[in-house]
């Protein structure tokens, strides 16, 4: 993605499609980063002298704000502080053509911070696509670190379609209330997806609810082929390398509207 100022950015008519896709990239692709540097070195090391607050919005629509702090990064949809740098996304097209054809953005604020974005925050949103992209030649620490920024990525996306998707919404409103646990037995991982204050949406770690139903997948090979379309939840759980338990409806319909998400990004 470039960054660049572009005060005479042309967008055409926003469609549903647009307003879908550019919602994933800012609420499910852009926290990625966040977890990106918790687990992969290189990408941390971009970071580690860097003191930045960046506020992307797209006008009219969705926002993100990423603050990027003693090595670490934090992912809100509101802009919590006083950003260092603001990119003005000019509607949900133009989002969808920064993030995918590489057309440039309207830089607002942070015109003396280009070498940060240009050089490391650019090298960042690389790395994160070499895990969203993959699966690649991995080692088997990377292998690990792209099977849990392939799902966290994809309950976040879900979590967009629950909001925004007709079809989705539908999946979800003969759906029971409740929470799915979805597990990586072998590196002992686990997220979450569930219905909370009237809305389905992810959910990074609980906060005293309980858990309704769980998806567990056995190893990392399991859970590239899963999310690679190689293997169906039914053969796995034949071939005892998934297990379900719980309120079988919720998994069965989270993962109706998880199968969607490639009609908008893959």
């Amino acid at each position: 993605m470039g960054i660049i100022s572009c005060p005479f950015c042309k967008t055409t008519g926003d469609t549903m499609q647009d307003i879908i896709k550019s919602s994933i990239y800012l609420k499910a692709v852009l926290p990625s980063i966040a977890d990106l540097v918790q687990l992969d070195n290189p990408a941390k090391e971009l970071i580690q002298s860097a003191n930045e607050k960046i506020f992307f919005s797209i006008r009219n629509g969705d926002k993100a704000f990423l603050k990027i702090e003693n090595g670490k990064i934090s992912f809100s949809t509101d802009k919590e502080e006083t950003p260092t740098i603001h990119i003005l996304l000019m509607s949900p097209t133009h989002a969808v053509q920064v993030f995918e054809q590489g057309k440039l953005p309207f830089l607002l604020k942070g015109f003396t911070h280009i070498s940060f974005l240009k050089k490391n925050f650019d090298a960042l949103t690389k790395r994160l696509e070499y895990y969203l992209k993959g699966p690649q030649n991995y080692t088997e620490e990377e292998k690990k670190i792209y099977a849990i920024l392939q799902l966290k990525t994809a309950l976040r996306s879900a979590e967009v379609l629950a909001e925004k998707e007709e079809v989705s919404k539908k999946i979800l409103a003969s759906t029971p209330h409740g929470i799915l646990k979805v597990a990586i037995e072998s590196i002992h991982f686990e997220s979450y997806f569930g219905y909370i204050d009237g809305k389905w949406k992810y959910i990074d770690q609980l906060s005293g609810q309980s858990i309704s139903s769980i998806l567990s997948l056995k190893d990392l090979e399991t859970t590239e082929l899963l999310l690679t379309n190689k293997l169906d939840t039914f053969a796995g759980l034949g071939l005892g390398k998934i297990h379900i338990a719980g309120i079988i409806p919720i998994i069965d319909n989270v993962g109706l509207v998880l199968g969607r998400i490639t009609q908008y990004i893959s």
